[in-house]
């Protein structure tokens, strides 16, 4: 995304909000001006998706680290002290990450936000959609351990 469409326009330009695939199956989020957008689709370099994202507010209690990542017990608690939180956030697509019945049956009415807690059996994490009334009992009790 290095094509410049102008200084001014960087600067005082209308900004949008471009959701593109992350490395870890999500979405991030980019500002870029509209400009430099509707150049970028002028010469074929993106396009529209129509897979609808949603954002997933996942609770994990190993703060999405992975034991089996660590030869040493002990470079997994200080990685897992540095995590830093139980709480994580993905956003996924709909139809692929995400069944649309599922989407349809969890999707929170006022924020139109998923909320989901892994649980781990043998060391490995299994994430399951739950509702947010849950969600938030779950992140009390873990708050209190």
């Amino acid at each position: 995304m290095g094509t410049s469409v102008g200084f001014w326009d960087s600067l005082f330009g209308e900004k949008v909000t471009l959701e593109l695939p992350s490395s870890s199956g999500g979405v991030k989020k980019v500002k870029v001006t509209k400009k430099w957008m509707e150049r970028m689709q002028r010469e074929g370099n993106i396009k529209s998706a129509s897979t609808p994202t949603v954002k997933v507010n996942i609770l994990d209690p190993m703060g999405g680290i992975s034991f089996e990542e660590f030869d040493d017990p002990t470079n997994f608690l200080d990685a897992l002290g540095e995590s830093g939180s139980e709480h994580q956030v993905e956003y996924w697509t709909i139809g692929e990450r995400v069944p649309q019945e599922q989407y349809d049956k969890f999707v929170e009415p006022n924020t139109k936000e998923l909320y989901a807690l892994t649980n781990y059996e043998n060391g490995k994490p299994s994430t399951y959609l739950i509702q947010k009334g849950q969600w938030e009992k779950a992140r009390e009790a873990m708050r209190n351990v």
